[in-house]
């Protein structure tokens, strides 16, 4: 059975992460309640135009799967289609995080829609969501696989760019705690925090604490509004 708590708080990792790069990079962007809206972010781009981001983080045991996976039904009686599917219209972006080098790849999310709607009206054959889960009952539904980005068949899914995320997922998860109740989620923060580290010695050996330092002060004011460092 998933675990809604674990799930919320891959969630919030991930997504600030995304919501981190964005501000970073001039868009001012809101993370939203999930209980209300049916998507995860809302950005303002550098063009003026808002758009609203559904978030989804993958293979989080690292494995390196050559597609991602998206939801499109959530029973296995094909009757009940998932939150992102009934309210289209109002999301504009789809972006899969791939959690085995982390990137961040966004897709147009109508042209998604649509592709996914011709392939089953096609009869394409639809993946078994949760396939390695014991219990149908507490996971069901079916899934279509999405090329990644950096595939040449990922734009006929509406792919449009992808961003590195590590460093954005390193200091989301240093200012996110609960992260470290998480197996999973440690144990990548773990491997991002020793990378981190590794690079701001030999890059900067004499005022890497300095810098460090700096960089935290300013990721909790966007994170949290916070002045504290």
């Amino acid at each position: 059975m998933q675990n809604f708590n674990t799930d919320l708080i891959k969630a919030e990792w991930t997504e600030q992460a995304v919501r981190l790069a964005f501000e970073e990079h001039g868009m001012p962007t809101q993370k939203m309640d999930y209980r209300i809206f049916p998507y995860d972010l809302t950005s303002l781009m550098k063009t003026g135009r808002t758009m609203n981001i559904e978030v989804k983080a993958l293979d989080w045991n690292q494995v390196g799967y050559s597609d991602f996976v998206f939801e499109i039904y959530q029973d296995d009686q094909k009757s009940k289609r998932p939150q992102w599917y009934t309210n289209i219209d109002e999301i504009d972006l789809i972006c899969f995080i791939n959690m085995k080098n982390y990137t961040a790849h966004f897709y147009h999310a109508k042209t998604l829609y649509k592709r996914f709607n011709a392939m089953e009206a096609q009869g394409c054959r639809m993946g078994v969501a949760h396939q390695n889960m014991d219990n149908r009952n507490d996971c069901p539904g079916f899934i279509y696989k999405v090329p990644h980005g950096d595939c040449p068949a990922a734009k006929d899914y509406g792919f449009k760019s992808q961003i590195p995320l590590t460093e954005t997922l390193y200091w989301t998860g240093h200012i996110i705690p609960s992260i470290k109740n998480v197996p999973q989620c440690k144990r990548i923060w773990s491997q991002l925090n020793k990378a981190h580290w590794a690079e701001l010695k030999n890059n900067q050996p004499n005022n890497f604490e300095e810098i460090h330092a700096d960089r935290k002060s300013n990721v909790i004011k966007i994170i949290t509004g916070s002045n504290a460092a």
